[in-house]
């Protein structure tokens, strides 16, 4: 029988093993890996700079122009793709928020990227939003903003600029919108 203190020392020199192996085997990033991660993760210079404007149409058959709305609302753009795991997840988060906040003074619209009516269509059946839905088929919105992953969002202000540049899905919009919405709004007001 293995007494107490030999045990401890087994599993001991086991985990030091394991710890040691799994560093040996496990690949480390590379400076190259390391400074290609920082720059998928940062945000465009776009932010604080005038947002460029576009005009898509919406799922209803009526079109959104960005310039008809500056000045007038606070506009927050969602790019999505129907693929997308993370752009499903977030989408009734985004609705909830829509539903409480939503004025004549905010206005929140999905734009699905370089996807086909009939995809987007589709999606919307399993995932209903109340917010206007746009169709950028040519992914030309996509390219003014820098999109490079999916989910975006970006809110543009009452200036014109873009208040707030985010990537990657939102969980928590009250969290994540909430404060630049209200300055936003303050300053329209």
């Amino acid at each position: 029988m293995i007494n107490r203190k030999t045990w401890v020392v087994a599993v001991i020199v086991s985990f030091a093993a394991m710890v040691t192996i799994h560093h040996w085997i496990k690949k480390q990033p590379t400076t190259k890996d390391v400074k290609q991660a920082a720059e998928n993760a940062r945000v465009p210079e776009l932010q604080g700079k005038p947002a460029p404007d576009f005009t898509v149409p919406l799922l209803d058959g009526t079109e959104f122009k960005l310039s008809n709305n500056t000045g007038k609302r606070i506009v927050l753009i969602n790019v999505f793709a129907t693929w997308c795991g993370p752009c499903r997840k977030e989408m009734p988060e985004l609705n909830r928020f829509w539903e409480a906040r939503k004025s004549d003074k905010f206005i929140m619209i999905a734009v699905n990227a370089s996807e086909k009516r009939g995809v987007v269509q589709s999606f919307l059946k399993d995932n209903p939003l109340s917010f206007p839905v746009a169709l950028d088929e040519r992914g030309e919105v996509a390219q003014k903003y820098d999109v490079d992953a999916y989910p975006t969002t970006i809110i543009v202000g009452v200036d014109g600029r873009i208040a707030l540049y985010e990537k990657g899905a939102v969980m928590n919009a009250d969290v994540a919108f909430s404060k630049v919405l209200d300055v936003q709004l303050q300053l329209l007001n």
